[in-house]
């Protein structure tokens, strides 16, 4: 019986010599050799000569989207995306060149109907001396389900799961992103809580009280959303969190205080105008917020954090439902509310 590296000489040795001339029903053998051995592979395999591809099993057709006829002699080059075309290029010579097993990870297969596959690829020469020109062979792992849970795991761990907010743990690590990227720039920051919210709990329920919050965050997303197109800032827009029970931080690259405000106030008033349906009952809520602004190098963000937090309960104690910009000689909450906040909140560092 002819073995996989007897099927593969043989394939090697007509491919080298370009006899097209050996009998079809050898051509077809060999293929067939070839199919029976690869075929049951999970990962894709495919034989490429320097005129193209002169096999590929089931796997790597899948992952390409052709048949096992339509991709013979064609450019795996082909099928990538144009992005990705120089860097295959630049593998394939090293593998036609040095023999050497070179990899590529992470290139996008574009396919008809669905997301592009994301695929790893190991380019490596056929371990044959001779003449002619050499073949090499590719290895396709198919990633693209592996990554996209890794995704979901990633998003799944940075989101609140009742608003879909971004969470404290996703917001203490965007501030550290951001501020190297940015050093020296203006940011804002908005603190809010909803006010009165144990009553809210206490009249309405626990199910009044998730609307609360949920219908909150549809609202400021939309609100920040518009702002975002309106002051032009595509690439890098504001990130709302949710950080306490109901309480909420807006972080706003780029933003001196005048626009930090501005943004608040509108934030502030599409809460109050929301109305919140249950299956027995509608109410509305309100809003009290602190803002602070300040430079990414200096003070850090746990300073412009106390700063906002005074501001906000300023505003409480100034009759709530109202945006206050943090002043020096505003006074810090009182104790007890400010441990219990503490114990809700990130640990902010900016460093």
């Amino acid at each position: 019986m002819e073995t996989k590296f007897d099927a593969l000489a043989t394939f090697e040795n007509i491919t080298h010599t370009g006899d097209t001339k050996q009998p079809q029903e050898l051509q077809d053998a060999i293929i067939k050799n070839l199919t029976a051995i690869f075929d049951p592979l999970p990962f894709g395999y495919i034989i490429h000569h320097s005129s193209g591809i002169k096999f590929a099993n089931k796997a790597a057709c899948d992952i390409l989207e052709v048949d096992k006829d339509s991709i013979l002699d064609t450019y795996f080059m082909k099928y990538v995306t144009s992005n990705a075309q120089a860097d295959v290029k630049a593998l394939f010579l090293q593998a036609f060149k040095s023999g050497a097993n070179n990899e590529l990870r992470e290139i996008r297969i574009p396919q008809k109907d669905a997301e592009s596959r994301i695929v790893d690829v190991t380019i490596a020469r056929l371990p044959w001396d001779g003449k002619g020109t050499p073949l090499v062979q590719l290895i396709l792992e198919d990633n693209t389900e592996h990554l996209r849970k890794e995704a979901q795991l990633v998003q799944l761990s940075s989101l609140d799961p009742l608003t879909g907010a971004q969470n404290r743990r996703s917001f203490t690590e965007y501030y550290e992103r951001v501020f190297n990227l940015f050093k020296g720039d203006s940011f804002g920051l908005i603190l809010f809580d909803l006010d009165h919210f144990k009553k809210v709990n206490d009249t309405y329920g626990h199910e009044g009280g998730d609307m609360a919050l949920q219908i909150t965050v549809v609202c400021t997303e939309a609100i920040l959303a518009r702002k975002t197109v309106e002051l032009k800032r595509d690439q890098q827009r504001p990130m709302l969190a949710r950080v306490g029970g109901e309480e909420f931080a807006i972080f706003i690259p780029h933003a001196d205080l005048p626009e930090t405000l501005e943004i608040a106030e509108s934030v502030r008033e599409a809460i109050a105008e929301q109305e919140i349906i249950t299956q027995s009952d509608t109410f509305q809520i309100a809003a009290s917020m602190g803002v602070a602004s300040a430079t990414f190098d200096k003070p850090r963000l746990d300073e412009v954090m106390r700063r906002a937090d005074a501001a906000l309960y300023a505003a409480k104690e100034g009759g709530r439902n109202q945006v206050v910009a943090a002043q020096d000689d505003h006074a810090a909450p009182p104790e007890a509310q400010r441990i219990a906040r503490a114990a809700d909140r990130p640990k902010l560092t900016g460093t």
